[in-house]
């Protein structure tokens, strides 16, 4: 027992002289920059024990094994990876119809948009025509009440209305008087500027101008 108690000493001993030692070494090592706090927290962790994983004795003395690590999912085969291949061949597929179905669709909307435009302008059209034959239709009739107008007059009041006339306007008028009644009113033109105009108006009626109604009739 004396043995015991005095080999004790000396390994609590050596074992303290040891800890100062690796103190004493450890100062040292951090005043010079060779020992990173760091470094001290990984020599102390190393210094609690073997990390886990890693086989430890048992009790009984007997190697423990480390933590059983989940193994790895084994490998598609070759069925089963043909499947998933259809899968998305499948999806892609079914993709593809979509998008060309909306094509379509926006196609079919186009050229309904298409059609409704010509529609539209075919209308505008024969609406314009339409307005042009009903403002042809009232000048026709508002020459034919005109004439018949002019006809209950004498030649000098129609030639006083006829002078703030176009000269244009002037040929259509005399062009649609009874032939008689309008040498009365060409001879009412007498004075030099009037029969000036009055020549300009004759040559407007050989060229035809009084064949077809004026663009737009003056309001006499």
């Amino acid at each position: 027992m004396r043995r015991l108690a005095a080999v004790a000493k000396i390994v609590v001993v050596l074992f303290a002289i040891n800890f100062v030692a690796i103190t004493v070494v450890a100062l040292m090592m951090m005043a010079k920059g060779m020992l990173t706090r760091e470094r001290l927290a990984a020599v102390a962790s190393a210094l609690k024990g073997p990390p886990a994983g890693l086989e430890t004795l048992a009790e009984d003395g007997t190697a423990a094994h480390p933590a059983a690590r989940p193994l790895p999912p084994p490998p598609l085969s070759l069925a089963d990876r043909r499947r998933a291949v259809a899968l998305v061949r499948t999806d892609l597929d079914r993709e593809i119809e979509e998008i060309r179905q909306r094509s379509q669709a926006v196609e079919r909307e186009r050229q309904r948009l298409e059609k409704d435009r010509a529609d539209l302008e075919a209308a505008r059209k024969t609406f314009l025509e339409s307005m042009d034959a009903v403002a042809q239709a009232k000048r026709e009739a508002g020459k034919k009440q005109l004439l018949k107008t002019l006809a209950a007059l004498k030649a000098p009041r129609i030639k006083i209305l006829l002078e703030k006339q176009t000269d244009e306007y002037i040929a259509e008028i005399l062009v649609g008087l009874e032939p008689r009644l309008r040498g009365k009113v060409i001879d009412e033109f007498k004075a030099a500027e009037e029969l000036e105009r009055i020549r300009r108006v004759l040559d407007l009626i050989r060229q035809g101008a009084g064949s077809k109604p004026p663009a737009k009739m003056a309001s006499l």
